[in-house]
């Protein structure tokens, strides 16, 4: 190995750990808003205009790579007592959740944006002082591309919702959110799927050994 590869060598490995240091510094910073379909849920008494699981939401929320997001804030109101419970069989309900690739709280509808929407049933019995409802959504994981990235949305099928003694402690929707840049033909995946810069370092200071123990022992042996 001659001087110069070895130094054409070491350039190379210096633009990769520049490169992997890049990948590591840049995150990938978007916002969601998600919206219910509908504030409220009644049960299955179409007279009972009182019983019901209120869904709120958060409004723009910014938020930077992978991470957990909150679609639904969930709390009940009921005056029936424990011996009339509310029933809830299978009412339904949906959301919606838009995905924008950027920040921008002033003017979010300039972002790239895209929409999911999710349904969902409600069921169990609600009472002035308790609670045996659930919420089940029958679309849990969905994956949709926005700008330069795709994103995956994935909530628990199924959750608790609490009675409205306890609305100081309100349930929720809540999902985990992947992203990953798409790929344009040059190659994608996650934000970190670089390596770490202490593993990209490491790796380089070996080739760097092997190569300089190559070029002492080329010119040893003439």
């Amino acid at each position: 190995m001659t001087r110069l590869s070895l130094r054409s060598l070491a350039a190379a490995l210096a633009l990769l750990l520049a490169a992997a240091a890049r990948s590591q510094a840049d995150p990938v910073n978007w916002q969601y808003n998600a919206t219910p379909g509908a504030t409220n849920v009644f049960s299955d008494n179409a007279g009972d205009t009182t019983s019901r699981v209120i869904f709120s939401n958060e409004g723009e929320v910014q938020r930077t790579d992978n991470t957990f997001i909150t679609a639904a804030n969930l709390s009940t109101e009921s005056n029936q007592a424990v011996g009339s419970k509310a029933v809830f069989t299978n009412r339904a309900f949906s959301f919606t959740v838009a995905f924008r690739d950027g920040w921008d709280l002033v003017n979010p509808n300039g972002l790239a944006t895209q929409i999911l929407t999710f349904h969902g049933t409600v069921s169990g019995t609600l009472w002035d002082h308790g609670s045996r409802l659930t919420y089940t959504l029958s679309d849990p994981t969905q994956q949709i591309t926005v700008g330069n990235h795709t994103y995956t949305l994935d909530f628990d099928t199924t959750g608790r919702i609490p009675g409205p003694h306890d609305n100081s402690r309100q349930g929720s929707i809540s999902g985990d959110v992947s992203v990953q840049g798409v790929d344009n033909g040059g190659g994608g995946g996650t934000p970190h799927d670089s390596p770490e810069p202490g593993t990209a370092v490491l790796a380089g200071f070996g080739l760097l050994g092997l190569a300089g123990v190559g070029y002492r022992r080329l010119t040893a042996t003439r």
